[in-house]
């Protein structure tokens, strides 16, 4: 039995209705009649891409309570590149989390630093996030799916790496994420048998950035584009979509959405799902 979890890149807080989540989970599941999940709903709330778009203090409350109301549970996505000054956000939302999530409630850590800080709260359970899963990754699927006789060699992760799972057994690690990656996946669990695995799609990042380009929107032209500009979460209202990259067999195109550069796959054909312990989909 597999679990299902939501992460929506934008507004969270809509989505935090049990129905809402069983309704995507069907409508997105539908050719998968041999798959059953347990009933547990989970959202993952925050971001992996920007440190600015992580909730407050007090909207990570109201998350916590209204998930406790509604037997949704709260997943908290740290992002990725954290700086300090994020850090010490990061720190009191942590907190927040210990005192009064569920015990064992989940945090996803896309920033080693991240899975260090979490070690103060033993009430919190350690989830490693996609982005730091370091495979092959490419803006240009059709090029990629000419890989999948290769998935052995391009599709597998660090955790081939009896040394990584040595040290996320030490950080106490219960999972790890994969993407739903156009050239195939081959999870590696034979030096992490005690790894849980989470499969992410559609959505694919195919990287991030430490500058964002969105807040140069509405300014002068000789004030875009640099380093260091104040966020006023432009991205929240505007996303990027670049055609030329179509993917005719997945309808899907390029997209920027906050600091990420994102594909699409929706396919999980040929995908070996029987070895995956949950299904996260992100939505846009």
């Amino acid at each position: 039995m597999k679990q299902f979890a939501l992460f929506p890149l934008f507004e969270q807080e809509k989505y935090l209705f049990r129905n809402r989540i069983e309704g995507i989970l069907k409508s997105m599941i539908t050719n998968q009649n041999n798959l059953t999940f347990s009933k547990e709903m989970r959202l993952y709330v925050g971001s992996e891409s920007c440190e600015n778009l992580m909730p407050s203090r007090e909207t990570l409350a109201k998350y916590i309570r209204l998930g406790q109301e509604r037997s949704v549970s709260i997943c908290l996505v740290t992002p990725f590149m954290i700086t300090p000054t994020g850090s010490a956000r990061l720190s009191v939302l942590l907190g927040l989390m210990n005192d009064r999530a569920a015990k064992k409630s989940e945090v996803i850590i896309n920033d080693w630093g991240a899975l260090e800080m979490l070690q103060k709260y033993p009430r919190l359970v350690p989830v490693i996030g996609r982005a730091l899963n370091k495979m092959r990754r490419s803006v240009n699927p059709l090029a990629e799916t000419k890989l999948l006789p290769y998935r052995s060699l391009f599709g597998i992760s660090i955790l081939s790496n009896p040394a990584i799972c040595k040290f996320l057994k030490e950080k106490k690690v219960k999972a790890f994420g994969y993407d739903n990656l156009w050239h195939g996946i081959a999870p590696s669990k034979s030096a992490c048998h005690d790894l849980k695995t989470h499969l992410y799609f559609p959505l694919i990042p195919v990287s991030f950035t430490s500058n964002c380009l969105f807040a140069s929107t509405n300014r002068e032209e000789n004030d875009k584009f640099r380093c260091g500009l104040s966020c006023k979460r432009e991205c929240q209202e505007y996303y990027v979509a670049n055609s030329s990259y179509f993917d005719a067999n997945n309808k899907s195109n390029l997209l920027m959405l906050s600091r990420g550069i994102y594909g699409c796959n929706n396919s999980l054909e040929g995908i070996p799902l029987k070895d995956f312990d949950r299904l996260v989909y992100v939505l846009h």
